[in-house]
């Protein structure tokens, strides 16, 4: 019997369910008659049982642009002020969507609130006529019925601010001749509706109601942008920019920031011809920033189309003025192999153009295109520093010293204080794919630099080390300059044993003959630099076992074990017993 009951119940709600939606629909698209005989045969003039908690009233608010249908709903019942689980009456809704201003009469007359505001935002049906609704009618309507013009929602816009952001002109106009305030400014930041108008409007009659009506068209916001900088930089229609330029609009103003609306326009606008409008109306098309870039530098880094960059070269901007801010090939392409540009320019620094590309741009084509078009590889400038030996330094892309060789860069060139690439790499950058490539295409591996040094010196990863080895690094070689006293002596070991933490490091290097009592100026070995410097106490055992001799003094009288006086991460250690253990046997 429960059974029964719970079943009929069940029918009972899906009936009630579907009448609710089939009435819904009655009310947003029937006619008057229709909703009376729902209304006759029993249908809820409040319910609220729709997704959303929407009243039939509301959809018919929303949606139906018979007045009569409203008041058919009004007359039995209908509650006018309810509010969806949105927040949102019948009037803000027939305010939002419908296009028939009657409706909204319909509403007002029977008693609704017409500067009713949203719960949470604080949104008036002005507000949202304001902001969606394409018939001014709606807006005179709510005005001429006390709606507050210049009123403000909780974010502080007002309706004029809204409509300012629509491609409706002729809801801004009816908003401004009831009086609303065309400089208003909106946040903190202090934005003007004609400001947003010039950010996001697709219709140039917006702009032109604003400024007829006195809109300030060189105000400027707290980061002093004006409406040609907010067009510039966000607006792709150039028929904007125009309107805004013809109504006065400064085209030299600059930001907090150094920025005018060139360049802005360089560094975000996908749209050559409002560079060339801009040009037209007198912009200055190599003015700079406050950080020195000029709107050309800008379009090379941040701009996408390679047509807004030639828009600018075509308007004269100044090419070999063109900073480290490389940043695409097609760039290149416009320079190189359209306008004809000295591959070799150098800057007041002395900086060639392949140099700057190399160390900032770090892209092999780029460097290849400036390759192709003529730029000496192996020009050192007045730095003394090539390309290649740029690319050993700061280069993690092996393609990119791949390509440098490839095009002829001498791989045993040195620098002025006497490092050649290979030094550098094992020095500095430390990628094995690099040795590896400098090696196999002829650097010197037993090279000395002025210092006396060798890359396996340098060397401190396990492949570079075995690179190095494999290629016929002398293991025993050691630093015979004597301007370097502090490492005259030194052999790669003794390197390795200093700073090395890397015990199968120090392995290699034993392995492939290194002399583990060598001793440098000072007498010290392998052990005793191992026992003095280095963090790791296992570099000590590993000597030892290899036949380190830790009786061994140096000048000044010192064993290994003395000199791990001076190294905590030894001390208190198995490996100091160790080492104190084979000194006083």
């Amino acid at each position: 019997m429960k059974k029964i009951i719970a079943i009929v119940v069940l029918l009972n709600i899906s009936s009630s369910f579907i009448f609710s939606q089939s009435f819904s629909k009655i009310v947003s698209k029937g006619t008057p008659e229709e909703v009376q005989k729902a209304i006759q045969a029993g249908a809820d003039v409040n319910n609220q049982g729709s997704a959303g908690n929407w009243t039939p009233l509301m959809f018919a608010a929303r949606k139906n642009p018979n007045p009569k249908v409203i008041m058919e709903l009004i007359n039995a019942g209908a509650n006018i002020n309810n509010k969806n689980s949105d927040g949102l009456t019948p009037l803000m809704l027939a305010a939002r969507s419908n296009q028939n201003p009657e409706v909204v009469v319909a509403l007002i007359k029977s008693g609704a609130d017409v500067n009713e505001r949203h719960d949470k935002y604080g949104t008036t049906p002005l507000m949202c006529a304001a902001s969606s609704n394409h018939n001014p009618d709606v807006i005179t309507t709510l005005i001429q019925a006390g709606a507050k013009v210049n009123d403000r929602n909780s974010d502080n816009w007002t309706p004029l601010l809204l409509s300012s952001r629509s491609q409706n002109s002729k809801v801004v106009r009816a908003l401004i001749e009831a009086g609303a305030n065309v400089n208003e400014r909106h946040d903190k930041y202090g934005r003007t509706p004609l400001m947003y108008a010039a950010r996001a409007n697709q219709n140039p009659d917006v702009i032109e109601v604003l400024t007829e009506a006195g809109a300030d068209i060189n105000a400027i916001d707290s980061k002093e942008w004006t409406p040609l900088m907010y067009a510039t930089r966000f607006n792709q229609n150039q028929n904007i920019v125009n309107v805004l330029i013809d109504a006065g609009s400064n085209v030299n103003d600059r930001s907090k920031t150094g920025y005018t609306p060139l360049i802005y326009a360089a560094c975000n606008n996908q749209n050559p011809k409002i560079i060339t409008i801009l040009l037209k109306a007198g912009a200055n098309v190599n003015d700079n920033s406050c950080s020195g870039w000029t709107p050309l530098m800008f379009a090379v880094v941040k701009n996408k189309n390679p047509e807004v960059i030639m828009a600018l070269i075509n308007g004269g901007a100044n090419v070999n003025d063109l900073d480290s801010s490389i940043g695409k090939e097609e760039v290149f392409l416009v320079m190189f192999n359209r306008i004809g540009r000295n591959a070799n320019y150098t800057n007041s620094d002395g900086l060639s153009i392949l140099m700057r590309a190399v160390c900032i741009n770090q892209n092999p084509e780029v460097v290849m295109t400036l390759i192709n078009a003529g730029a000496n590889v192996n020009d050192s400038g007045k730095s003394g520093v090539t390309p290649l030996i740029a690319a050993a330094y700061m280069s993690k892309n092996p393609e990119m010293v791949k390509t440098l060789i490839k095009a002829g860069a001498d791989v045993n060139e040195h620098s002025p204080n006497g490092l050649s690439p290979l030094m550098i790499t094992t020095r500095h950058n430390q990628i094995p794919e690099l040795v590896t490539l400098l090696i196999m295409s002829g650097a010197n591996v037993n090279d000395h630099s002025l210092d006396g040094l060798t890359p396996l010196m340098f060397a401190t990863q396990i492949e570079a080390v075995t690179a190095l080895i494999d290629a016929g690094a002398n293991v025993n070689d050691s630093v015979r300059v004597k301007v370097n006293s502090r490492f005259y002596g030194w052999t790669p070991l003794m390197f390795a044993a200093k700073d090395n933490q890397n015990p199968e490091v120090v392995k290699i290097l034993i392995k492939a003959g290194a002399n583990v009592n060598d001793s440098d100026s000072n007498g010290r070995t392998p052990l005793m630099l191992a026992a003095s410097r280095n963090h790791n106490p296992d570099i000590v055992i590993i000597l030892l076992k290899s036949g380190a001799d830790a009786k061994l003094k140096s000048k000044t009288g010192m064993t290994a074990l003395d000199y791990t006086y001076d190294n905590e991460k030894i001390q208190r250690t198995y490996q100091y017993n160790e080492l104190k253990n084979a000194t006083e046997k």
